[in-house]
């Protein structure tokens, strides 16, 4: 599998299944976040490719190789607000990616990690690690 079509897999879902239905205003990798509203909670979104190894041995067959990685969630809430809704929202996105597999391309996400929480600048930050592996056969 490809790494757009890997990257591209993991923000849909954390389009479909977080932002949107959140209504939380998101950036993906290289995108100017410099215009987020100093008012409004929002989220950055990166994945960080790892290794690729061959996960396999197949004489004739296809051999199979898989590729490690990490989204990483940054959450920023205005200062001064406590950190409920964070913490709502960084249980949200581990649920929707615990232990979940993907088909196409084939993803499987590990247990999300939750950071603690600090102040970045006039934000409260908190991020959410989602390990994952995606495995390709040629």
């Amino acid at each position: 599998m490809t790494a757009a079509a890997i990257a591209s897999a993991i923000r849909s879902r954390f389009q479909t299944l977080i932002a949107g239905p959140q209504n939380i205003l998101t950036y993906y990798d290289n995108q100017d976040e410099s215009t987020a509203p100093p008012s409004e909670r929002w989220c950055r979104v990166s994945v960080l490719f790892g290794e690729t190894h061959q996960a396999s041995f197949a004489g004739s067959g296809q051999r199979q190789y898989r590729t490690t990685g990490l989204c990483s969630v940054e959450i920023y809430h205005p200062i001064g607000g406590g950190d409920g809704q964070q913490l709502t929202l960084a249980d949200t996105i581990v649920a929707a990616f615990r232990g979940v597999g993907l088909s196409s391309p084939a993803i499987f996400f590990q247990s999300p990690s939750v950071t603690a929480g600090f102040m970045d600048g006039p934000w409260w930050k908190r991020n959410v690690q989602i390990n994952f592996s995606s495995d390709d056969y040629q």
